[in-house]
């Protein structure tokens, strides 16, 4: 057996990790917590932010971001408040990065009543950003569908399509 080259895989996750909560503000193990009221550390969201790469939408020709946000197990987190408002921060900080898309389940669990409340909290205080959903149905049956689909937009708080903002 040859010995292993490159990061482990938790070594991996773990910088990945850090990295998102770099990016929310939020202090990693090892780094000192900022003081109530001190200035931002400067880090990746205080830089100019790249262009991300987009390709259109075949039926409107609209431009997305080829890289969306994905809500299964992360966003899971129940009605534990700190956890709802760290997972704001990681919406926070997509947006901030010109993240738009946002996939979503009514088989994540709490997944989307999480999203709900990021999106909800980001628009109180004036971050709403421009948001496409890539939601999945779960179930065979077309009225069940569309019952899931209202579910899921009554969670975000998204109008119906065709609806005035």
């Amino acid at each position: 057996m040859q010995p292993r080259q490159g990061p482990t895989r938790r070594a991996w996750l773990a910088a990945k990790g850090a990295g998102l909560l770099a990016l929310a503000g939020l202090p990693t193990a090892g780094a000192p917590a900022r003081a109530q009221g001190a200035a931002p550390r400067p880090g990746p969201i205080a830089t100019p932010r790249p262009t991300p790469v987009t390709r259109p939408i075949p039926a409107s020709g609209e431009a997305l971001p080829v890289v969306g946000l994905g809500t299964w197990i992360t966003f899971n987190v129940g009605n534990d408040a700190r956890a709802r408002d760290a997972c704001a921060e990681v919406v926070r900080a997509f947006f901030a990065q010109g993240g738009r898309l946002i996939d979503s389940s009514p088989m994540y669990g709490s997944s989307q009543p999480v999203i709900g409340h990021a999106l909800a909290k980001l628009a109180r205080q004036g971050e709403a950003a421009a948001l496409f959903s890539a939601e999945k149905v779960w179930t065979g049956d077309g009225a069940a569908g569309a019952t899931q689909i209202e579910a899921s937009r009554a969670h975000w708080a998204s109008p119906a399509p065709g609806a005035s903002t």
